[in-house]
């Protein structure tokens, strides 16, 4: 299965070239990616981009040429990735997520899910409340706090 498509996302210029959104089928790094464009026999450039730095590799058909990158960019997340080009050259441009996005990242998610969780636990005590005063309107008395029993039931 193919790592990712071309979209076109402009028109075509007069040597037949065009700009491409590079849409992924799932998550991948900049080695898979670049593993990916070398089985498509191609040539042109791959720029890696994030946010302190770029990088370069020049291919061909199925080798790398020539290249100026840290090997540590090779295990990076590709955030998004665009290219352009036509007949037999391909250039893209990877921009990826640093140590420091992916870490954000994952604090914003964590954020995410605990805000999540806790507008639930409100709802439930809402709910808990609600209970509360419908029993208490019920028998005149305020509802006693129970535990369960083993089978989960409240007496």
């Amino acid at each position: 299965m193919k790592l990712f498509d071309l979209r076109e996302a402009g028109p075509t210029a007069g040597d037949c070239t065009a700009p491409y959104d590079v849409t992924f089928h799932r998550e991948c790094t900049v080695q898979e990616f670049i593993d990916e464009v070398l089985k498509q026999r191609e040539w042109g450039f791959i720029n890696i981009c994030d946010c302190h730095n770029s990088s370069n590799i020049y291919y061909e058909n199925d080798k790398i040429v020539s290249g100026n990158f840290d090997t540590d960019l090779l295990n990076a997340r590709i955030k998004k990735a665009t290219a352009h080009g036509g007949w037999s050259r391909m250039d893209y441009w990877l921009d990826i997520l640093t140590d420091e996005q992916k870490f954000r990242n994952d604090y914003a998610q964590i954020l995410t899910e605990i805000s999540r969780h806790e507008s639930e636990i409100v709802k439930l005590k809402r709910k808990a409340r609600d209970i509360e005063a419908q029993l208490e309107s019920i028998d005149g008395t305020k509802a006693e706090k129970t535990q369960p029993d083993k089978d989960g039931c409240m007496y």
